[in-house]
């Protein structure tokens, strides 16, 4: 029955009321008719072959990738497609997915369609980048060899090759634990925490953060989780840190500073000529001889010649060598005790 007749027979009998549940369930029937022709139009744009494998840039798999193996179920997907109508409908076949193209630049580009329009596209299997198909836009493989040579793709080689190592690093987190999981210490475990935010210079806050909880805990993958310390424990640490650091360098600068000089050094100093010099008790014996013997008189009539034959001790020292010459203020240690010991 027409909506109108519905209307009216409502109308006629029951009201207006009832004229507005009529509108209501006329709405909602065309809404439903609306709805299930949508699902019918993108069923048949979304392949529901399981054998077609879906790729593209970063996490957006919205490349539908032509393979020589799934061929049939490849063409039978894009031909209902917008492109794949266009393109090759009518007998006309613009696009050529199987031949087999002579190209060496072909060995570094996938074919692939765009999974809602069928588009066709070239990505570089180094980095990803999506490009024009040759066929479609009709340029030859010349922009496809200018990308391989970029420093753009280059980049993107390094970016995806971490992207491989970082997906393969969690994949054998989760397939088998590591064997030493759980024998690190929680010192260790602060102590790089805390080599990581200064090199990188990040806030001590992130420690804190539940996502960035969940990387460690991810790698970890032990029986139990891991207890990551608070902002205010790193800082308490790093501070402590420092500060033994401060002693031990004030403790061997006061240690270099206040050594003694030994007793074999202070009895016996060194020249710096190699030769040793007499001790002060030397000198102290030499004294007390020398004032012991009486004089005989005459001592004031020798002759110069006499005095020059007489022997002579070596005059007060006046410097140390070797390793009490470096010590500041004590080279002259010695010597100061031995000044005014003139023994002419």
């Amino acid at each position: 029955m027409e909506s109108s007749s519905l209307y009216q027979l409502a109308k006629l009998h029951h009201g207006d009321f009832y004229v507005s549940l009529i509108a209501l369930y006329v709405t909602i029937s065309q809404s439903i008719d609306f709805n299930r022709a949508i699902v019918r139009a993108v069923s048949g744009a979304v392949p529901t072959n399981q054998t077609l494998r879906r790729v593209g840039p970063d996490r957006r798999k919205n490349w539908v990738l032509y393979e020589t193996a799934n061929e049939d179920d490849f063409l039978s997907w894009w031909l209902q497609t917008e492109y794949g109508r266009q393109l090759n409908g009518s007998g006309r076949s613009k696009i050529k997915w199987s031949v087999e193209h002579s190209a060496e630049v072909w060995k570094h580009f996938d074919q692939v369609a765009e999974l809602s329009s069928g588009r066709p596209k070239v990505i570089c299997r180094a980095c990803s980048t999506l490009l024009d198909h040759p066929q479609h836009k009709s340029h030859g493989t010349s922009v496809m060899g200018k990308h391989q040579r970029s420093s753009a793709c280059r980049k993107g080689k390094k970016r995806a090759y971490s992207q491989v190592l970082i997906s393969d690093a969690i994949q054998r987190a989760y397939a088998s634990p590591p064997s030493d999981a759980g024998k690190f210490t929680k010192a260790q475990l602060e102590e790089q925490l805390l080599k990581t935010i200064t090199c990188l210079r990040l806030p001590f806050k992130i420690v804190e953060d539940p996502t960035f909880q969940d990387l460690p805990n991810l790698i970890h993958s032990g029986p139990r989780e891991l207890e990551i310390p608070s902002a205010k424990t790193l800082r308490r640490r790093l501070q402590s840190s420092r500060q033994e650091t401060l002693e031990e360098e004030e403790a061997l600068s006061n240690q270099e500073d206040f050594d003694p000089i030994s007793d074999d050094e202070e009895d016996a100093p060194e020249r710096t000529d190699g030769h040793s010099f007499p001790s002060e008790q030397t000198y102290r014996a030499v004294i007390e001889v020398a004032g012991a013997i009486p004089g005989n008189g005459n001592e004031q009539n020798m002759s110069e010649e006499e005095t020059d034959e007489m022997p002579r001790l070596p005059p007060p020292v006046t410097q140390l060598g070797g390793r009490a010459q470096r010590r500041s203020g004590r080279a002259t240690m010695l010597s100061s005790r031995l000044q005014g010991y003139e023994l002419y």
